[in-house]
């Protein structure tokens, strides 16, 4: 019944015990037992060298299917996984090695790189049926994939220098995602990706999520989603759903959401002027408990329908076309407001005012408008 922790490639009891002399008893003492349950075949040597090579191991063998390969050499040395497929059971390194993964990997069970080390994404990392594989170190994300229906955490800083692809595996980001290349990044299968609390995903330009299917597949934002620069989109298309409860930043050009679902609760957006929101697609999408840091932005729906609670005032321009937007709370307007008007209910189910210049054309509402502007 011993436990193991995330990344944790040792197996551990825990016991506390006291002692006596039968008169006084002692002060508790812990004691925690570290088991290593799978053969170790490690790193022999800290020189550079394919991992497909069995003099580069001690004992003189490739890692197999039940193994353990142990890479903790000190120094810094590169070890090369190169093309073709090869699997152990756990993955441990420590130190300051690379591991240049250009072949496929699957790690069957549990995985650890620590953070002195570095992992350069060319291939394929998998964690089979139920894996998990703990990133501590910087990540190079380089067009390769990750694979699997286990749990790839990533603690460090991972820089998407060519795109890549996900597939159906859970990715979760604890560190910073810099963007900085022009590749897209595409979701397979049923990808989740996670963005956690107080983590950050950072977008310097123009950039796309695609899924080749519609499906299941999550992006899930609790920390921080940045786009900083680029007039055009960060576009998350085809996805199962688009979920923010933290903080959504366009500093620059717009976010486009073309056919998740989406629902933005309890988090922080900017938009500021000359940025914009924009979904599309026939999906029901929800706005609630969301704090608009700026709304001098755009918010255009494309399709389906937005219901928008908790919200008290827009000052930028909205737009829709073939959708409906529903408007829960008495509002304040002091933008441009398009087509303020739904076929399948009420636009307006509260009093809501043009305040300040704000203007709204081809309006049907159900409710008190008060028209302060245009």
């Amino acid at each position: 019944d011993m436990s193991r922790g995330l990344g944790d490639v040792y197996k551990r009891q825990t016991f506390t015990y006291t002692t006596t002399d039968g008169t006084t008893e002692s002060a508790a003492a812990t004691v925690t037992i570290l088991v290593d349950t799978f053969p170790v075949v490690r790193w022999a040597s800290a020189a550079s060298g394919n991992w497909t090579d069995p003099s580069n191991w001690d004992p003189a063998r490739v890692p197999g299917a039940d193994d353990k390969a142990l890479i903790d050499q000190p120094g810094d040395f590169t070890v090369t996984v190169p093309s073709g497929f090869t699997q152990v059971a756990a993955l441990e390194m420590k130190g300051a090695p690379t591991l240049d993964l250009a072949g496929h990997l699957r790690v069957r069970q549990i995985g650890r790189i620590d953070a002195g080390a570095n992992l350069i994404m060319r291939g394929l990392l998998d964690t089979f049926t139920s894996g998990q594989i703990l990133l501590e170190c910087p990540v190079d994300w380089n067009g390769g994939r990750f694979l699997g229906t286990g749990i790839t955490t990533q603690r460090n800083i991972t820089t998407i220098n060519n795109g890549g692809t996900s597939q159906s595996v859970t990715l979760r980001n604890e560190g910073i995602v810099n963007w900085s290349g022009t590749g897209s990044l595409f979701f397979l299968d049923t990808t989740t990706v996670i963005n956690a609390p107080g983590a950050q995903w950072n977008v310097p330009g123009d950039r796309r999520v695609f899924n080749q299917a519609t499906g299941g597949h999550r992006f899930i934002n609790a920390g921080s989603l940045r786009k900083t620069g680029g007039s055009g989109e960060l576009s998350f298309g085809h996805l199962g759903s688009f979920e923010s409860t933290g903080t959504i930043e366009v500093v620059s050009g717009q976010l486009t959401l073309n056919r998740p679902k989406v629902s933005l609760a309890g988090g922080t957006v900017d938009l500021p002027v000359g940025t914009g929101l924009v979904m599309v697609g026939s999906e029901s999408h929800v706005i609630e408990n969301t704090t608009f840091t700026s709304t001098d932005g755009l918010l255009r729906v494309q399709g389906g329908s937005l219901t928008v609670r908790n919200l008290t005032e827009w000052d930028g321009r909205i737009e829709r076309s073939g959708a409906t937007i529903v408007f829960t709370d008495s509002m304040s307007f002091r933008g441009f407001v398009d087509s303020l008007s739904s076929l399948g209910g009420r636009s307006l189910q509260q009093p809501a005012r043009c305040a300040g210049g704000g203007r709204v054309a081809n309006l049907l509402a159900q409710e008190e408008i008060s028209l302060g502007g245009d």
